[in-house]
């Protein structure tokens, strides 16, 4: 968690950078795609009625 004022721009800016870094480093979401789904394509009819 990150406390910053508005007066802090050039801090948020490093906070995003770091933030988003962490993020990529983690990767995909290893859950967020149903078995059988396309990778960057719709989640199948099946698979998204539970």
């Amino acid at each position: 968690m990150f406390n910053l004022s508005s007066a802090q721009g050039a801090r948020f800016a490093e906070v995003c950078t770091e933030m988003s870094e962490q993020v990529r480093a983690l990767g995909p979401n290893p859950l967020g795609r149903p078995a059988g789904a396309e990778p960057d394509g719709p989640v199948p009819a099946e698979a998204a009625d539970g």
